[in-house]
């Protein structure tokens, strides 16, 4: 398998280096290609993201409602990686599913640049926010975190509109 770095235009894929133009130019022509099309990571977004579930974490903390523990961006994270359900689903074994009243849980998933590309990561990113300010802390823009976390809102919509 060949991977190749390309822009589109559109209609034609574009080489972004002298290697993948030589790349693209030793395919076969007239055969049909199987292309599979990802967005590399952006780490600019990965920050962004992490900087969010730090800022959630304080309102959460800050908030009208005290957690029993407090919160951490980590716990942020892995509630909005169920909320939004990038988990995958694993069947417990008979003697624990007996205990806990259930037969599966849901394990979040990694968010992790080898496991998503850039384009799962966005939606991923979006539907986290909406989550954020729809379901788990209606109350955030009352929140002095609120200006930091517009900020962050206003970055990572911008890096969707450049890509």
């Amino acid at each position: 398998m060949t991977t190749i770095f390309c822009k589109s235009d559109g209609a034609a894929l574009i080489p972004q280096s002298k290697a993948a133009l030589i790349a693209l130019f030793n395919l076969p022509r007239e055969t049909s290609l199987k292309v599979v099309v990802t967005k590399p990571r952006n780490i600019k977004a990965h920050r962004l993201f992490f900087a969010f579930a730090t800022y959630v974490a304080e309102a959460l903390n800050d908030g009208p409602a005290p957690a029993l523990q407090p919160w951490t961006p980590e716990k942020v994270v892995e509630l909005m990686k169920l909320a939004t359900g990038n988990v995958e689903l694993a069947a417990l074994p008979p003697k624990d599913a007996k205990r806990l009243g259930v037969t599966h849980v849901a394990l979040p998933k990694s968010i992790s640049f080898a496991s998503m590309d850039g384009i799962e990561f966005t939606k991923f990113m979006e539907a986290a926010f909406v989550y954020v300010r729809d379901d788990l802390c209606r109350w955030i823009e009352g929140s002095p975190h609120w200006a930091d976390i517009q900020t962050i809102l206003r970055e990572s919509y911008l890096m969707g509109e450049a890509a």
